[in-house]
């Protein structure tokens, strides 16, 4: 179990961002922060979310913080929260109170959170294409097969 949990924190925290689900409920938004915070470790992460600007949006509730993301990364701007007017800044994670510049240092990627009625749990990593071919580079500039494939679907 240490090993699995490892190597999703590996992957994990070479996002910049991640998008959660937070609702504004004091009780489950700590418990998620709480967790990305374990998650990240030493590691410094940013923390948005679409869903106090929209409500509940039932239906499209996973599609509008895939779109943002998107839109965040062509953009290189990470979102503000509007819940927030001032710097939040606990534990490792920081909550932006105005739209903030990407960060250099960071890969180009956002992680995003999202919990559905009846119990349903998802989690998905957007990168840009950008990030993700900077990733494997070959020595000849062939295709190997540890070269990254962008595919389109």
């Amino acid at each position: 179990m240490d090993a699995r949990v490892k190597a999703i924190n590996t992957i994990f925290i070479k996002a910049a961002v991640v998008e959660c689900y937070s609702t504004g409920r004091p009780v489950g938004d700590l418990i998620e922060t709480a967790a990305i915070s374990r998650v990240f470790g030493d590691f410094r992460a940013h923390i948005t979310s679409v869903k106090p600007n929209l409500d509940h949006s039932q239906g499209a509730s996973g599609i509008i913080p895939l779109i943002q993301s998107v839109l965040a990364l062509k953009q290189q701007t990470i979102p503000s929260d509007i819940k927030f007017s001032k710097p939040f800044n606990e534990r490792n994670l920081t909550v932006p109170f105005k739209p903030t510049p990407w960060p250099q240092s960071t890969h180009e990627c956002i992680r995003i959170n999202s919990f559905g009625m009846g119990g349903t749990n998802g989690h998905a990593s957007v990168d840009s294409a950008t990030s993700f071919f900077a990733i494997a580079p070959t020595s000849n500039g062939a295709q190997s097969e540890e070269t990254p494939e962008l595919r389109l679907l």
